[in-house]
């Protein structure tokens, strides 16, 4: 069996994509079936520590401190991209 090619991306921002939704940002097609890429709005602990650059423990002090907010769905603790956010511009001058 042949090796596919390396996905090719487009943008659903292009004219005549209206109709998709707006958190759906890219289409990678991949032998011949088009996947849809959901730009997330929630981070598990783990991938907000990794989009910080920082421990799953400093985050979790974050999140005890109430420097960072999050949410539960149900036994989860997940942590809104706005509330990344809101931490990073309250650091400011911290530096």
């Amino acid at each position: 069996m042949p090796l596919t090619p390396v996905p090719e991306t487009t943008l659903l921002d292009q004219p005549g994509e209206a109709d998709n939704p707006s958190n759906v940002r890219e289409v990678i097609e991949m032998s011949g079936i088009k996947h849809r890429q959901v730009v997330p709005v929630l981070y598990e602990v783990d991938e907000a520590a990794e989009a910080l650059r920082l421990s799953r423990s400093a985050v979790y002090e974050l999140l005890r401190s109430g420097r960072l907010r999050s949410v539960k769905s149900g036994r989860r603790r997940l942590v809104p991209v706005i509330a990344l956010t809101e931490y990073v511009d309250s650091l400011g001058g911290a530096a």
